[in-house]
């Protein structure tokens, strides 16, 4: 029988939905991780969850650890336009509790891999400059840095630099 302490990624399912938007809601209250003041509200997480619907190209994973969601992580459209399609933005965010147990690297280990079955051919993300985790998280997977953004974002009256980081999979 599995430990409690075992990480299971796997699909995110309808009912992973409430941890999803508790762990985002953290992230968004806590952290620059997520660059909005709003906090989501379940009909706005029900309607992420349809757009990662894995039949229309994009996806999404859920960290599960004794039947609990521990984190989550997704694969989105960079952009609207066709010519970006090879192209998706990564997403990871870990439960404020389960932080430091590498759910987070087995996390994108997995979009990786199914970004990959699917053929994308680019991995990019955004992060604030001062998300010194997540950059490093990013660096240790083989993203590399394509530039920073000078105050493009505002959150909390701060702006933020934003580090563009890549990983070409193809």
């Amino acid at each position: 029988m599995p430990q409690s302490n075992d990480v299971k990624i796997r699909k995110t399912v309808f009912q992973d939905l409430e941890a999803v938007n508790a762990i985002l809601n953290d992230a968004i209250a806590n952290t620059n991780a997520y660059l909005s003041s709003r906090q989501k509200s379940m009909k706005d997480t029900e309607d992420w969850f349809r757009q990662h619907d894995t039949s229309i190209g994009y996806f999404a994973f859920s960290a599960e650890m004794g039947h609990l969601v521990a984190g989550w992580a997704c694969v989105s459209p960079f952009r609207s336009i066709d010519g970006f399609a090879p192209t998706a933005e990564v997403s990871v965010y870990v439960d404020v509790l389960h932080r430091g147990k590498g759910i987070a690297g087995k996390l994108l280990e997995a979009l990786e891999n199914e970004a990959r079955r699917r053929s994308f051919h680019n991995l990019i993300s955004f992060i604030t400059i001062d998300n010194e985790t997540s950059l490093h998280l990013h660096r240790k997977h083989g993203f590399e840095v394509q530039g920073t953004l000078k105050q493009v974002a505002l959150k909390s009256g701060q702006y933020l630099d934003v580090v563009v980081m890549a990983k070409l999979l193809g």
